[in-house]
């Protein structure tokens, strides 16, 4: 997977199932917006298009990172808006991501 700044993605929800955001069920869309790597792989930041909710959280930022050997296939974190300056040091916030979302790079 190799996302540029300024792109736009639309990621499939699969996990949580009943998964809905402003923009629909099973789906939500974005701007790159950074990139770094991580030991979770390449991370890339991403302002969502509309804010939603999970888990009782209110979620304008995630963090977009490779999930196995599918290219497409990602795991997707809540990064708190306190954190998106230290993003390029993401091995500095990791403990701090929320793990929130399984998903597919439509």
């Amino acid at each position: 997977m190799k996302l540029r700044a300024n792109e736009n993605v639309k990621i499939v929800v699969s996990e949580p199932w009943d998964f809905n955001s402003p923009e629909g069920d099973n789906i939500f869309t974005g701007v790159i917006i950074d990139q770094t790597n991580s030991s979770l792989g390449e991370a890339y930041l991403m302002k969502v298009s509309s804010t939603f909710q999970v888990n009782g959280i209110s979620v304008s930022n995630v963090v977009v990172v490779p999930r196995g050997n599918n290219p497409k296939a990602v795991n997707v974190y809540y990064i708190p808006d306190d954190l998106l300056p230290r993003f390029s040091d993401i091995k500095t916030i990791t403990e701090k991501l929320r793990f929130i979302i399984v998903g597919t790079i439509a």
